[in-house]
């Protein structure tokens, strides 16, 4: 089968279960990674399994590929490798001149999802030890991704250590009288993908994978026969041990291979390679993405993401004790704030729609906890872009404000009061009766200056008001006074209603009426009213002596 490209595949021979190893700390954090699919190669070499393993090697060398997918009717059969040709085409005693792909390709295909993370691809390589995986969307293939994209994905990523802190130190080296065979039987025994040639102290080449592809088997060379020194790459490219990472892997980059030899004044000191910088770069991100991770778990603030479809993607602690709540699951890949959250429903569909439209949304929620608990927010979420730039998600911090809320609410209640009781005032002080208020329990609760006017109240008891002084001052100018004052403050009165006339000891006379306060359909106190008639008294008395 000719070169082609493959697009959609199904995957009956790729592993069944992808082992789903996102922690739980990569899952939830705030740092939206690059995605598998996001860096993968699409247009990928196949190959049939029936085709010669030196047809297989020669698309790859002229592709400078490192693998070529196995397909057979259009179905994913397998993969073939540098590695796989290594061990078992040439270092196994084979006459790979003889033999097809499906001797030596991989089978089942590790695969990963397309949305895995790129830090956690990462991570299954190192683990895995594999430099190259398969990635599926829905059950089919769809593209490669390899440990060179990896690295080109991450690298943007600063990295402050030298390349001795990373390099290989324990370097396999071999003569280079030594011939390819010996070379690749070392190669696959060690499970490594270069060897370091040397003609005694001195490094002269290297000899690698691609070495073995481009100048051995896709020219039919007897492994046996060939000696290292007719196809290792020379003269080597070398970096000194204090040399950056980042300054290293650019080397690779721009020169387009993938380990560089480690040199001090003209001694080995080590190699450095894709893998080894890789290893770096993600232990650095992943002591990063804890440090992110740890921080937003110990914070005071609500902390969510949220997906495109508003799905809750991650809360921290302190999100889930706002609502009540003891356990993430509750909320995780789940509609953000659902509507048993609102006071008011409708109103989060309005927040969502803004969200979409606008990416950021400051906005104040009336909700209640999952026990009934009112509560009000402060929203702030802002939108997550990709690597290309695209909304990929929201995140935001919820303000607990309920307290501020409550306290306003108070304010404005005592405020009203404040009015209430400033209109009250001013319509008892703007009557030409006297008024006098006693409440359920006989005491004086408010009165009047027409009042205090009427009955000559000193001023120091208007200022400083004591029950048993008022009405004894008010007893001393009655007639009567021990009918009246039992009748002022006697409990039985409240609720009725009553009108009479007073005469006080200088001749005034007091016309009283009085009657209940009622709140909520309970007597509170009496309001006794109280006008000076004493002028009408007379003209009556006047009239009838003519």
């Amino acid at each position: 089968m000719s070169e082609n490209k493959v697009r959609t595949l199904p995957s009956e021979l790729a592993e069944s279960q992808m082992r789903d190893t996102r922690s739980t700390a990569l899952k939830t954090a705030s740092r939206i990674w690059l995605k598998a699919g996001d860096i993968m190669s699409r247009d990928v070499a196949a190959i049939s399994p029936q085709s010669t393993v030196v047809s297989a090697v020669r698309i790859m060398s002229s592709n400078k590929i490192s693998c070529l997918i196995v397909t057979d009717n259009e179905h994913l059969s397998g993969i073939v490798t540098e590695t796989d040709i290594l061990k078992k085409a040439v270092a196994g005693g084979n006459d790979f001149r003889k033999m097809i792909v499906e001797q030596i390709m991989s089978s089942p295909v590790r695969s990963i999802p397309c949305d895995l993370s790129v830090m956690e691809t990462s991570k299954i390589m190192e683990t895995e030890n594999i430099r190259r995986l398969v990635v599926l969307e829905d059950e089919r293939f769809v593209g490669i991704i390899t440990q060179t994209d990896m690295v080109q994905a991450l690298a943007s990523y600063s990295i402050s250590q030298e390349v001795s802190e990373i390099m290989t130190s324990d370097v396999a080296v071999i003569t280079s009288s030594a011939s390819v065979k010996e070379a690749a039987e070392l190669m696959a025994s060690k499970d490594i993908s270069c060897l370091v040639a040397m003609e005694k102290d001195a490094v002269v080449g290297i000899f690698t994978e691609r070495d073995l592809l481009k100048r051995v088997v896709a020219m039919k060379r007897n492994p046996a026969q060939t000696r290292l020194k007719k196809v290792m790459s020379s003269p080597v490219v070398t970096v000194s041990s204090d040399c950056s990472v980042l300054s290293a892997n650019k080397l690779l980059e721009r020169i387009g291979i993938r380990r560089l030899i480690v040199m001090d004044d003209e001694t080995l000191c080590g190699v450095i390679t894709q893998t080894d910088i890789l290893k770096a770069i993600k232990a650095r991100l992943q002591e990063e993405e804890e440090h992110y991770f740890r921080l937003m778990n110990e914070s005071s603030n609500c902390i969510y993401t949220i997906d495109l479809q508003f799905n809750t993607t991650f809360v921290n602690p302190a999100f889930m004790k706002l609502l009540d709540m003891t356990s993430p699951d509750e909320l995780i890949n789940k509609p953000f704030l659902p509507k048993r959250f609102w006071n008011i429903p409708k109103e989060r569909e309005g927040l969502f729609d803004r969200l979409k439209s606008t990416g950021m949304v400051v906005k104040e929620l009336n909700l209640k906890t999952t026990n009934g608990r009112k509560l009000f927010v402060t929203l702030f979420s802002t939108c997550i872009k990709n690597f290309k730039g695209e909304i990929c998600g929201y995140q935001g911090v919820l303000y607990d404000v309920t307290a501020q809320k409550e306290l306003a609410s108070l304010k404005e209640v005592q405020q009203q009061l404040h009015n209430c009781e400033d209109l009250l005032r001013g319509v008892l002080e703007s009557t030409a009766d006297g008024i006098l208020v006693i409440d359920e329990k006989g005491r004086v609760s408010r009165m009047n200056k027409r009042f205090a006017q009427l009955w000559d109240i000193p001023e120091e008891l208007i200022q400083q008001p004591d029950d048993e002084r008022l009405l004894e001052h008010i007893g001393s100018r009655l007639k009567d006074p021990p009918a009246f004052l039992e009748m002022l403050q006697a409990p039985g009165l409240i609720n009725e209603q009553s009108l009479d006339v007073l005469h006080l000891n200088k001749g005034k006379v007091l016309e009283i009426h009085s009657m209940p306060l009622i709140r909520e359909g309970t007597g509170t106190a009496q309001i006794w009213s109280f006008r000076d008639i004493t002028g009408q008294k007379k003209a009556q008395e006047n009239l009838v002596c003519t």
